[in-house]
């Protein structure tokens, strides 16, 4: 069975956005960005598989045209890493719903084993087709 349609795929590079599509692809609205917009120090965290621990987050931003800036995405995560996820579990479990995120925007947030939301994303619009989003996740030792 053949895949109809346009595949993009977008690669986060050493902080550029490189994008691939097939020759005979048709644009079917505007260019997705995504941009990386390095790392910030937060509270500890820890995984609840690997036993991996640190303070240091990776932040990205994306979107078609109203993607927050990285300033805008750097300041809600500064607020968001030090959030407890509401249904905390030491189960890998869907993403919970943060309560306090930037208006207009959807926030959602897995926990670590302290139970704070230590990755996550923002979104404005739909989660299958977001106008603009801010992602964070840790960043793990090497």
């Amino acid at each position: 069975m053949a895949l109809r349609g346009v595949v993009t795929a977008a690669v986060l590079v050493a902080g550029a956005t490189v994008s691939a599509a097939p020759a005979n692809a048709t644009p079917v609205g505007p260019a997705y960005v995504r941009t990386a917009c390095g790392t910030m120090t937060g509270p500890k965290w820890k995984t609840l598989v690997g036993g991996w621990s640190g303070n240091k987050y990776v932040v990205t931003v994306s979107g078609p045209q109203v993607a927050p800036s990285c300033g805008e995405a750097k300041a809600w995560v500064a607020t968001l890493i030090k959030d407890r996820a509401p249904n905390h579990s030491t189960k890998l479990v869907d993403p919970n719903i943060l309560t306090n995120g930037p208006e207009g925007y959807t926030c959602k947030a897995g926990a670590d084993a302290q139970g704070r939301a230590y990755e996550g994303s923002c979104y404005k619009g739909s989660v299958f087709d977001p106008e603009g989003e801010a992602d964070w996740a840790p960043v793990l030792p090497v």
